[in-house]
């Protein structure tokens, strides 16, 4: 799946707090998916990194974003909605991810 990762550290980073896991890190990332997060084009999803095959949460690229030709997506030039590319200080991508589910 191609997408956008949530990035917990980047998000610690901007509510200047000492871990991923302070509660304003997790209200942020809950305002971030009901608020912001275009569900008619993208879809928020459960992942691994392929790296460290660590769970993460993803908003997708939509229905053209899943398969599982790891080489292909990352070549894959899927529309990306503007507000993703806007939220540079919460999110990191687009990349690749393994799909665990919605």
């Amino acid at each position: 799946m191609k997408g956008f990762l949530i990035d917990l550290e980047k998000i610690r980073k901007l509510l200047n707090v000492e871990d991923v896991k302070d509660p304003k890190v997790h209200h942020l990332v809950y305002i971030i998916m009901r608020d912001f997060v275009e569900r008619d084009k993208d879809w928020l999803c459960s992942a691994l990194t392929l790296e460290d095959h660590k769970e993460v949460g993803v908003i997708s690229l939509g229905e053209g974003s899943l398969g599982s030709d790891v080489e292909e997506l990352r070549r894959k030039d899927l529309p990306i909605s503007e507000y993703l590319t806007n939220m540079t200080s919460a999110l990191t991508g687009p990349d690749v991810f393994e799909f665990l589910g919605w």
